[in-house]
C-alpha cells in the first residue's frame, strides 16, 4: 500500500490551496506581464500523456537541441480518490455559494 488512503478530506484545506494557487498563478502572470516575456506553458493533462512531446515543445520554442531520453515513463497521479475529492470540493462550493 502506498499510504494515500490514510488522507481525509478537507474543504477548508483544499480551498486554501487552491486559493494559494490562483495567488501564484496572478503572480507569474505578473511577473510575465512586467517583463515582456511570453510563458511557455505546461498542462498536467499534456505532460502524463506524452512527457516526451512536451519537452520537445518547450525545447524547440528555447531553441535547445532535445537530449537523448532516459528515466522511465510517468503516470498519472489522479486516481478514484481523487475524482471523488473533486466532485465533492466542487459540490461543497456551489452550496457554499449559495449560502
Amino acid at each position: 500500500a502506498n499510504g494515500t488512503r490514510d488522507v481525509e478530506y478537507d474543504y477548508l484545506a483544499i480551498e486554501y490551496l487552491l486559493n494559494e494557487l490562483h495567488r501564484w498563478d496572478a503572480r507569474w502572470e505578473d511577473w510575465f506581464h512586467a517583463t515582456g516575456r511570453t510563458p511557455i506553458r505546461v498542462f498536467y493533462d499534456e505532460f502524463t500523456v506524452s512527457r516526451a512531446a512536451t519537452f520537445d515543445r518547450i525545447l524547440d520554442e528555447l531553441g535547445i537541441d532535445p537530449p537523448e531520453p532516459e528515466g522511465k515513463p510517468l503516470q498519472r497521479q489522479a486516481d478514484n480518490l481523487s475524482e471523488d475529492w473533486v466532485a465533492r470540493f466542487r459540490a461543497d462550493s456551489e452550496r457554499r455559494q449559495r449560502i
